[in-house]
């Protein structure tokens, strides 16, 4: 059996059932295509050319533009996302606040992170008119943007956090301390080629299910897996803390928000988009007991 997984980076999951030889165990070859942005992997998807993406469930959102596209959420593999919250300039949130305009740098206005972010400077008593939202793109580029002073805060990532210090920048939190909801990676595909390839789908999951267990289970272990993998120490840390265990269910709170989200900066699409319509619902569950 063989499952093509199109991702943004390694995941923990990944790492700890590599590690742990559980996709061998379940029979299933695992091949990895690396991606550039959702719209890739949405793309990839379409055409065939790979099963799964390994994305953030807001994609879902963008992704499913018709009834008949059918992207589903079929497992999420963390407990939630790990976004710090960074700021150029300034010292704390309530300073940037203060700012006659401030810059607000994100990978697109309509993403996810783009909305949760627009979403946490309102909640700082900011109305929508006194900040600017620029869209520059990946995490490397919104770094980028922060250190040269073309922006004030951003969201960006662990794997990035040692050059935001060397740049300057200030740590002002981060995204799961003000939405500890929001979910974290699912594992998307078609809702036809879940049909065609619904066996090694499952095993791929079991897979996962195994070495998120595994990481659990045996935490020093587990570090040791995630640096050796590349992630520094702190950033390995706290993946492990953001992973969890347990059943790949795709979390109905973590909908709800980021359809609360959405649906407060009008960025819901135009068709059907509760819970079921984007989720496929206890197929990980099933997949966790063996059937």
């Amino acid at each position: 059996m063989r499952i093509v997984q199109n991702i943004f980076l390694p995941n923990a999951a990944m790492i700890a059932a590599d590690a742990i030889d559980a996709f061998a165990a379940e029979g299933v070859e695992v091949a990895t295509v690396f991606t550039r942005s959702s719209l890739d992997q949405r793309a990839s998807l379409l055409a065939g050319e790979s099963d799964v993406a390994v994305t953030a469930l807001d994609n879902l959102f963008a992704w499913n533009r018709s009834d008949d596209d059918a992207f589903r959420a079929v497992a999420q593999i963390e407990r939630t996302t790990s976004l710090p919250i960074y700021l150029a300039g300034v010292m704390s949130l309530d300073e940037l606040a203060s700012l006659p305009k401030p810059r607000l740098v994100v990978d697109s206005p309509a993403s996810g992170f783009g909305i949760a972010l627009v979403a946490l400077v309102e909640g700082l008593g900011m109305e929508r008119d006194c900040f600017e939202v620029i869209g520059v793109g990946g995490v490397n580029v919104r770094l980028a943007a922060l250190a040269t002073g073309t922006g004030d805060v951003a969201l960006l990532a662990p794997f990035v956090e040692a050059a935001a210090v060397d740049a300057g920048l200030v740590r002002a939190g981060a995204l799961e301390d003000v939405y500890p909801t929001y979910p974290g990676l699912v594992v998307a595909t078609r809702h036809s080629r879940l049909v065609e390839a619904e066996e090694p789908m499952r095993a791929y999951l079991r897979a996962l299910a195994a070495g998120r267990d595994w990481l659990a289970a045996n935490p020093a272990a587990g570090v040791g897996a995630l640096v050796a993998s590349g992630l520094p120490e702190p950033a390995a840390r706290r993946q492990l803390a953001l992973c969890g265990d347990g059943p790949l269910t795709v979390s109905a709170v973590g909908f709800a928000l980021l359809h609360r989200l959405r649906a407060e900066q009008g960025l819901l699409p135009p068709i059907a988009c509760d819970y079921e319509d984007f989720v496929l619902g206890g197929f990980a569950d099933i997949n966790l007991e063996g059937n």
